[in-house]
């Protein structure tokens, strides 16, 4: 999935609290039909032995040239919406230091996989490139942004692989989860493992497959098609793939 990223960044001309501030946006969220997924206010954003309310700051706005902008109180705010069937995340920070207060505001919004543009891939020639590689790489499976929830329009593809399955009752397969190279590496890695997971329990719990001939992992970043240089080369490097056990 594709997205357009809007970063937004002002001081409150006249002074009101970074809690009035959050409240004003957490309204207007309201009424443009946005979720609250997540709120918190100072410490309780923060685990471990960190308490100071400007760390929160340092990791959200981490290009804020002032140091102080969050340093008596720091709110966070996480939203969402869909558009069409593509999401739309809306992430706020509000801070105080004195009598300042700053507001930092960050827009993902997802574009849907041009799904006319991804050719669907027949149980026919799955099985095809099995025979010929013992493999084949799938982009019909797509996800919510940064989740492992599998959307609606993969279905097609998944009723594919259910049905070579079917027609192949000797055959097990590994789904193996891919991403490209933005983010770290640990993360990356736990994200395509919970994907590839979904992936098998999708086909277990809609499609009837039995458990006992899937097998999950994540790979990660850890193994390209193509380098991560371009857009449409990590659009390459983002896949499911099945592996013949």
């Amino acid at each position: 999935m594709q997205g357009k990223l809007t970063e937004i960044r002002y001081e409150i001309p006249e002074h009101r609290s970074s809690l009035e501030v959050m409240m004003n946006y957490q309204s207007f969220l309201k009424e443009n039909e946005f979720d609250i997924q997540f709120t918190c206010s100072d410490s309780a954003c923060l685990k471990g032995n960190v308490r100071d309310p400007y760390v929160l700051g340092q990791l959200i706005d981490a290009r804020n040239g002032v140091s102080t902008s969050y340093f008596d109180h720091a709110r966070y705010l996480l939203a969402s919406a869909d558009r069409s069937g593509a999401p739309v995340y809306v992430a706020v920070i509000t801070g105080e230091d004195k009598e300042r207060t700053t507001a930092f505001v960050r827009v993902v919004e997802t574009k849907a996989a041009e799904l006319d543009k991804i050719k669907l891939v027949t149980a026919g020639e799955m099985k095809q490139a099995m025979d010929r590689a013992g493999r084949v790489q799938l982009y019909g499976i797509q996800f919510d942004f940064d989740k492992a929830t599998i959307r609606q329009e993969s279905r097609p593809t998944l009723a594919e692989i259910a049905k070579v399955m079917s027609e192949n009752p000797g055959l097990n397969l590994e789904i193996v989860g891919h991403t490209d190279d933005k983010g770290k590496d640990a993360y990356n890695l736990a994200l395509s493992n919970r994907r590839a997971a979904s992936v098998v329990s999708d086909l277990q719990e809609s499609f009837g497959v039995a458990g006992s001939r899937l097998t999950s992992r994540g790979a990660g970043m850890s193994q390209p098609l193509v380098p991560n240089d371009t857009d449409t080369n990590r659009a390459k490097n983002r896949r499911v793939e099945l592996i013949v056990k």
